[in-house]
């Protein structure tokens, strides 16, 4: 698991403490009956302040997985460097 993979799984436990560790990896939308808006908000809010980064708002309707997080993740602090 990687530096990033580690952050963004403690920012999923933060954000759904109810969510099985076995299954942060698949979370999604449509997996994750917590998952409405106010939850999606959290995410990214943790996820900004974990990676010290800020996410547009544009970019929130791509952001309804953990996969398209760390995808999302990968890219743009790539990105950074």
């Amino acid at each position: 698991m990687t530096h990033i993979e580690q952050r963004l799984r403690r920012c999923f436990e933060v954000a759904f403490p109810d969510l099985a560790r076995d299954r942060i990896a698949t979370a999604s939308v449509e997996t994750v009956e917590e998952w409405d808006s106010l939850h999606a908000v959290i995410l990214v809010a943790l996820v900004e302040e974990t990676f010290t980064l800020r996410i547009p708002t544009r970019d929130y309707p791509e952001l309804r997985s953990h996969a398209a997080f760390a995808a999302y993740l990968k890219r743009v602090t790539h990105d950074q460097r």
